[in-house]
């Protein structure tokens, strides 16, 4: 659920602070109240992410799903779909309310209002009031604007590593872009923060080094949902890789170290009568030898 989300905070009055309905709501846990408190307080037409609400707080994936169905349930959030000119689901949008409104009141009912049939059925002056309300809803909801799809550039990124590896012609970007909405943060907790881009991103990746899947387009959403653990095959390529650059790095500092010393060794070389006499002084039984033969013994003594 990683669609990008349009909000609309729908206000009774035009004033900076909230009315403290949901607050003293009975029917609302905390947990319901604080979440409905942050979306009411944000700015007309925010835009945000699912998986962006669930890192704000501690709770996972499965609570917050439970404080959005309860907040919906009582009529204070109601979430429709949005589609784009070809039909196509692109994201959701998320009216928010100071005062609940039942569900039963939002949607007609053969036609007429449910807030009317209630007037017609009951005439009751609290009756009167729903439906006030929800024709107030009905003439100041603004046009849905479809946001662009923002994670093009993510999806054609993924899609240059499957190029170049044994995935190449079995995962599409329409398989990406279904993996990405598949994700689940509470399921990647190890790798977290990641983004859903990311995370569809290290798995692919995954996926090129370990043994090729049966069904890679569903192993993929799978493992979007339900978390992966690191595969051995991508282990034991990460240990040969760490090995290799130790190596390198070993190797390279070793021919530093000897092209350092040879160039010691060529600027400090002595000549034979300066041999001669570092020998005749500090090892006078050894003044018989060669200088080829004693040239790396008294290098070591100055």
């Amino acid at each position: 659920m990683s669609e990008l989300i349009k909000l609309k905070i729908e206000r009774n009055e035009k004033f900076s602070t909230i009315s403290l309905a949901a607050v003293e709501d009975p029917r609302l846990s905390w947990g319901a109240k604080g979440l409905h408190t942050y979306l009411i307080s944000r700015p007309p037409n925010w835009q945000i992410r699912y998986v962006d609400i669930l890192r704000r707080s501690k709770n996972r994936a499965t609570a917050l799903k439970g404080l959005i169905r309860v907040l919906k349930s009582i009529g204070y959030l109601e979430i429709k779909p949005i589609h784009g000119t070809s039909g196509k689901f692109s994201g959701t949008e998320w009216t928010v309310r100071e005062m609940a409104i039942p569900p039963q009141v939002q949607k007609p009912s053969r036609g007429k209002t449910a807030g009317r049939r209630n007037r017609q059925t009951e005439n009751t002056a609290g009756s009167k009031n729903e439906e006030s309300i929800y024709q107030k809803e009905k003439t100041t909801t603004a046009p849905v604007v479809v946001a662009p799809q923002e994670n093009e550039k993510e999806i054609q990124a993924i899609i240059a590593i499957i190029g170049s590896s044994k995935l190449e012609g079995h995962i599409s970007a329409g398989v990406i872009a279904k993996a990405i909405k598949d994700y689940a943060p509470a399921a990647h907790e190890a790798y977290q923060p990641e983004t859903p881009e990311e995370g569809i991103q290290r798995i692919v990746k995954w996926m090129t080094i370990m043994p090729l899947p049966a069904n890679p387009p569903g192993f993929l959403r799978r493992m979007a949902r339900s978390g992966m653990d690191k595969p051995p095959a991508v282990i034991l390529a990460q240990q040969a890789e760490e090995r290799r650059a130790e190596k390198e790095a070993r190797e390279g500092k070793e021919k530093v170290e000897q092209e350092k010393i040879a160039k010691e060794v060529e600027t400090e070389r002595f000549s034979k009568e300066e041999l001669q006499k570092l020998k005749a002084k500090n090892a006078p039984a050894l003044a018989s030898r060669s200088d080829d033969e004693d040239h790396e013994i008294f290098q070591g003594m100055v």
